[in-house]
């Protein structure tokens, strides 16, 4: 067909238009496919005809002759093209049958049907290079896996806790962390002689379990008052867990219980906690001034537990953060529980906790436990910080959602659920 093409346009010129095509099959006799193109000019390529002149009718069309191989092409159109008698007749001009098309529209043809073959092609070559690219990515894991296998010290750690290391990574606990762990866990399996799945994982979670400092609440009724700070950032559910604290103290281990509202900059606090202790039965006194709070503790000095509520406090907001601190002064509480929520990524979480250091914080309470899907973070923070966790909250009941920490706990919420092999 491209051949047929360029001798239309050899044997007319460039200005050629393409009247028709038509594919013809080869005969019994082992001919091949032949293409018969039909082209001619249009009338303004005729020389202009003049009144007194007559223009002789073009000779008509040899008649193409086919056979086996042949590849003869029939320039001239089928219907000769007769010029017009005169230029000046008032008659209207017939219209071009509708199977022609000028070179204008041919141009338009090839390039649609060319932006139509690059765009089938495009998906092809993008697979092509998807593959391509692998490829190659298996080549390199395979030599990663070759040079591993050669080199003894190329794992991380030992190949019977490697699943649990790596599901320590997916629990968001730190790598250098998790990789001390699983190498004590390593060295106790390798002393027992024992490597099953279900008996590595005890010893991974007891190597964890030991890394997790957990300090829960105890006190002695008639013992004297103890007096039990809470601080935290904004928005992590400090008087919702003093709430929680409150009833667990009065109602299942029998003290006598009292509160302290210090929080006079949030919206609502004072009623929040006013409805509460209402419905509680418990004793509060709200504090506005230094005065207000020295006989709010004289008042409440013959309980067994003290509960003080403050206001969050960032720690780049050195104002407030100085206030707090004139506070923790004057109350010198028994405890201070520092409130965290678990939803807070690492970094945040130990940039917080450092800067409450110099208040003396003495416990951690996690809070939305329930609201993280991975529990890596507030675990790494006990782990590295050493202050000990001593409750989880995770819901908005009261008391119900809320237990106290153990290092079991902690370490199953990393390993997952119990089974010979990671969650």
């Amino acid at each position: 067909m491209r051949e047929a093409l360029l001798q239309v346009k050899e044997e007319l010129g460039p200005e050629a238009l393409i009247l028709r095509t038509q594919k013809i099959k080869g005969s019994l006799l082992g001919g091949s496919e032949r293409w018969e193109v039909t082209a001619g000019l249009e009338d303004r390529f005729f020389e202009k005809p003049t009144d007194s002149v007559s223009l002789a009718p073009a000779p008509p069309a040899p008649t193409p002759s086919y056979g086996p191989g042949t590849r003869r092409i029939s320039v001239p159109p089928a219907n000769p093209i007769e010029p017009p008698t005169s230029r000046l007749s008032t008659s209207p001009t017939p219209l071009r049958e509708t199977t022609q098309i000028s070179r204008d529209e041919f141009r338009a043809l090839q390039d649609g049907i060319e932006s139509v073959r690059r765009a089938a092609e495009a998906p092809t070559q993008a697979i092509q290079a998807v593959r391509q690219d692998l490829g190659q990515l298996r080549s390199v894991v395979s030599l990663l896996a070759d040079h591993w296998k050669e080199q003894p010290g190329g794992l991380p750690v030992s190949a019977p806790v490697l699943p649990w290391y790596q599901q320590l990574l997916k629990s968001d606990f730190a790598e250098d962390l998790a990789r001390e762990t699983c190498e004590e866990a390593a060295l106790m399996i390798r002393e027992t002689g024992r490597d099953d799945p279900a008996w590595c994982r005890t010893v991974v979670l007891r190597a964890l379990a030991s890394r997790m400092p957990c300090a829960p609440l105890r006190f002695a009724k008639g013992r004297g008052t103890s007096r039990l700070l809470f601080a935290g950032p904004t928005g992590v559910g400090k008087t919702t867990t003093m709430m929680k604290l409150a009833v667990r103290l009065s109602r299942q281990d029998g003290l006598s219980v009292g509160v302290v509202g210090c929080d006079s900059y949030r919206i609502g606090a004072q009623e929040q906690i006013k409805t509460f202790c209402d419905v509680a039965g418990l004793p509060l006194r709200i504090v506005f001034t230094d005065a207000d709070l020295e006989t709010a503790l004289q008042d409440l000095s013959d309980m067994d537990v003290v509960l003080i509520d403050t206001a969050g406090r960032s720690p780049a907001n050195q104002v407030h953060f100085l206030e707090l601190s004139t506070l923790v002064e004057r109350i010198r509480p028994s405890d201070l529980i520092l409130v965290q929520s678990a939803t807070t990524r690492l970094r945040d979480l130990t940039a917080s906790v450092r800067a409450y250091r110099d208040l003396g914080p003495s416990r951690l309470v996690f809070t939305k436990i329930d609201e993280s899907q991975t529990h890596g973070a507030m675990c790494t923070l006990a782990s590295r910080e050493r202050i000990p966790v001593t409750a989880l909250c995770f819901g908005q009941e009261i008391p119900e959602a809320m237990s106290e920490a153990a290092p079991d706990e902690l370490a199953r919420m990393l390993l997952g659920d119990e089974g010979g092999e990671p969650a």
